[in-house]
């Protein structure tokens, strides 16, 4: 990151644009001088229009920010943040996408063992987790609740609940998580 600085550091005073993790305004306004900086970080949801990106903005004047954010509107959601929240949602959104495709695929892998096709056991796992979040996006329960309400006692859906919460599943996302923020504030 610093070579790239330092090699468009003589170039004109256009706005900088950065999604590099783990590297702050300040450590770029260190090689660069004085500059206008928007440091941005997108998910790969971006790549279908339902990405969440959160920017954080220096010297920006009005214009250019409102011209950014109907640029980066096309990708999804756009939020502003302060800087220092930035390493946070880089893993909040931006790593947790693949702990999310690993668990989606350890499911259709469970459907072809069960003897689905990929393509079967794939849509099925999907539309599966569309209508999963979008249920969670409509309703005022966490998701913690609504998980427990397709839970009934006794039945087979607490059986695996339960085999998560034995191996400490949710620790073990947290855990993930805070192992890549761990890297996050490593990285330069």
């Amino acid at each position: 990151m610093s070579e790239l600085l330092f090699g468009i550091k003589g170039l004109p005073s256009q706005v900088i644009v950065s999604m590099a993790a783990g590297y702050s305004i300040e450590e770029m306004l260190d090689i660069l001088g004085e500059r206008k900086v928007i440091r941005i970080m997108p998910n790969t949801p971006v790549a279908v229009r339902s990405g969440v990106t959160f920017a954080t903005y220096l010297n920006v004047c009005p214009i250019e920010k409102q011209q950014f954010i109907k640029m980066m509107s096309e990708t999804g959601s756009i939020y502003e943040i302060d800087e220092e929240k930035m390493d946070t949602v880089s893993v909040l959104t931006g790593s947790t996408p693949a702990y999310l495709d690993y668990f989606l695929d350890a499911l259709i892998e469970f459907g072809k063992s069960k003897g689905f096709t990929e393509e079967e056991s794939k849509e099925y796992v999907l539309k599966m987790a569309r209508g999963t979040i979008d249920l969670n996006i409509s309703s005022s329960k966490s998701p913690l609740e609504l998980g427990k309400e397709v839970c009934s006692p006794g039945g087979s859906t607490i059986e695996g609940v339960n085999l998560l919460e034995e191996k400490g599943f949710r620790n073990m996302v947290k855990d993930a998580a805070e192992a890549s923020y761990q890297k996050t504030k490593k990285m330069k």
